[in-house]
């Protein structure tokens, strides 16, 4: 069973959440989004180093207020990021270790993730070399101009909503953000980047609980959701 590093980005600006503290240290029924992100985490065996990446100015506070609880989850690591999301998930590369075989990159604001999207993820990359949790789309969808007009409405079918966690082998992923810089067009996840390589990515149905906490609805989404499972 191959050995994988997880990555948690967390040094996003999260401007549409608003609110006194940032996305990440938001309170979920008692516990920092965070904390509860890493909680999800906590059972899967195969995970040997567990890196955060966060934002510089907050790189004091996050140890100070949550330094001994990640400790006491597996964290190896707490690092500062950079402007955008891949200059982060790129810092935390540098880090991981040679024994990891995978590399699992997951949204620090996705707390809800169902621990079998994270094992069949890594079981498939492992296999594949490349495997992206997400969920098939459902609803109808349109492509619009700038103004809102409709341009064309594509099939649904094959198409999907993409989350995280998204695992790959260490060396390819290395690879891909080696030519990161010859990528054209905006990045927005990781597996973009191995797909430019031409390599291969398997999805992985996740579930919709698996929601990124964007905005104060989805905090109160995600609330209700623990709720009804009971979860501490």
């Amino acid at each position: 069973m191959a050995s994988a590093a997880l990555i948690i980005p967390a040094a996003g600006s999260g401007t549409r959440f608003g609110g006194p503290v940032r996305k990440p240290y938001a309170d979920l029924a008692g516990r920092a989004i965070l904390l509860r992100t890493f909680d999800r985490f906590a059972a899967v065996e195969q995970i040997c180093q567990r890196i955060l990446v966060v934002a510089p100015a907050d790189l004091d506070v996050v140890h100070k207020t949550y330094g001994d609880e990640l400790s006491r989850l597996g964290v190896d690591a707490i690092i500062p990021g950079g402007k955008e999301r891949y200059d982060s998930v790129r810092a935390g590369l540098d880090l991981v270790r040679d024994e990891c075989d995978l590399v699992a990159i997951h949204d620090a604001v996705r707390p809800l993730v169902p621990l079998r999207a994270v094992t069949e993820a890594l079981r498939l990359a492992e296999k594949i070399g490349a495997a992206c949790v997400g969920v098939p789309v459902h609803d109808t969808v349109k492509r619009a101009d700038a103004s809102g007009i409709v341009l064309e409405t594509p099939p649904r079918d094959g198409l999907w909503q993409v989350q995280t966690p998204q695992v790959f082998r260490t060396g390819l992923i290395r690879q891909a953000y080696e030519r990161l810089g010859q990528f054209r067009g905006k990045v927005t996840d990781d597996s973009q980047l191995v797909e430019a390589l031409g390599h291969p990515v398997v999805m992985v149905e996740g579930g919709r609980e698996n929601l990124k906490i964007t905005t104060p609805a989805d905090l109160a989404l995600a609330e209700a959701w623990l709720r009804a499972v009971g979860t501490p």
